[in-house]
């Protein structure tokens, strides 16, 4: 897995808070979710298959309480711009 994808991963999804963990849960709360969403870019062919992946992590991690994959829309063009940037 790449870092540099890790960490734009990890950003983003410390800024999107979709589970609004924050302030109280600790800075690393996404990690695990940065993980697997960064270990699957290199498959992302474009901004719909981040979005997907961010669904289908969240999904797996969250269960019902996960966002719905339009909810991931937005975060999913992020990383993509960064990760191509």
């Amino acid at each position: 897995m790449d870092d540099r994808h890790f960490r734009i991963v990890d950003r983003c999804l410390l800024d999107w808070d979709v589970m609004q963990l924050f302030p109280g849960a600790p800075q690393d709360e996404y990690a695990a979710e940065a993980y697997a969403i960064a270990a699957r870019l290199p498959d992302c062919r474009c901004e719909s298959d981040v979005q997907q992946c961010l669904y289908e992590v969240f999904a797996a991690a969250f269960g019902e309480l996960a966002p719905e994959r339009d909810a991931c829309k937005e975060t999913a063009e992020r990383i993509w711009a960064e990760i191509k940037a």
